[in-house]
């Protein structure tokens, strides 16, 4: 889901909840503002008030713990890719074809997810003249795109299968074979959990609870206030700030797209050591 379109769709829930609130008070006979009505409705706005921070408050740091693991994992990633790389040069020439595949495809994972930082390869001295047409997805018969996790593991896989041809002449590269293959394994898995962390949406029944307590908030807040402009500006102001963290949340669950991603910064300096 857009996370813009989503926002400004609380936010107008937001806003329409202050709107009912004012129409509200216009219809309603004064006697009915009393002090005894003003403490019940204070008191029942602030209990939604209550749950609605705490549900905002939950969700916020559960999208900020997601967007930090996505940012572990993805250096912890790229110290795998520097072991596997290691591990084969130190194997012997035999596996130049598949370091230089692997550090290719690296590029192409920057190109697809920072195509805003291929400059700064660039300026790395780092090549970037690859296929533009081997970025575009691949298409099933169900016309789902290809993740480009599941385009990694299977170019990992691939990697492990050049590794097991091969014919070690002595224990020293029977040990870096290994070697290879189990940092390719610990890749493989790493790959995984990327592609899980990078999909977590926010369920749609918290949103749409959300927008109702919000709706049932605003209204009260203005059903109350009085009618003055600024006051209402102040609540509009309200409105925007519980729209916006709601933004944050959502772009934080989306630790690579989005305003919010993760940097590319772990991937560019694993691309750099390898051309050393």
């Amino acid at each position: 889901m857009n996370s813009i379109l989503i926002t400004l769709l609380f936010f107008l829930c937001c806003f329409g909840g202050i709107r009912l609130g004012i129409y509200a008070r216009g219809k309603t006979p004064e006697h009915h503002f009393g002090d005894d009505s003003r403490d019940i409705v204070i008191a029942s706005a602030g209990l939604v008030a209550t749950l609605t921070a705490l549900i905002l408050g939950l969700l916020v740091a559960s999208a900020s713990a997601n967007f930090q693991l996505y940012n572990a994992s993805l250096e912890k990633m790229g110290t795998e890719v520097l072991v596997l790389d290691r591990a084969m040069e130190s194997y012997g020439p035999e596996t130049q074809e598949a370091r230089e595949t692997l550090r290719q495809h690296l590029i192409k994972i920057v190109q697809a997810i920072w195509p805003e930082d291929i400059p700064k390869l660039a300026r790395l001295g780092i090549s970037v003249s690859i296929d533009n047409a081997s970025m575009q997805p691949k298409r099933k018969s169900n016309e789902l795109e290809e993740p480009l996790a599941l385009r990694t593991v299977n170019l990992l896989t691939q990697i492990q299968n050049q590794l097991l041809k091969l014919s070690p002449k002595d224990d020293r590269q029977r040990w870096w074979q290994t070697k290879a293959l189990d940092a390719g394994d610990n890749l493989i898995e790493e790959q995984w959990l990327i592609a899980e962390q990078a999909k977590s949406p926010v369920p749609t029944p918290f949103l749409i609870f959300l927008a109702v307590w919000l709706i049932i908030l605003f209204s009260s807040f203005s059903l109350f206030s009085p009618p003055y402009k600024a006051v209402h500006i102040i609540l509009i102001f309200c409105a925007i700030s519980v729209a916006s963290s709601l933004f944050l949340i959502l772009e934080l669950n989306k630790p690579s797209s989005g305003l919010l991603k993760v940097s590319s910064e772990p991937l560019r300096k694993v691309i750099f050591l390898l051309d050393q």
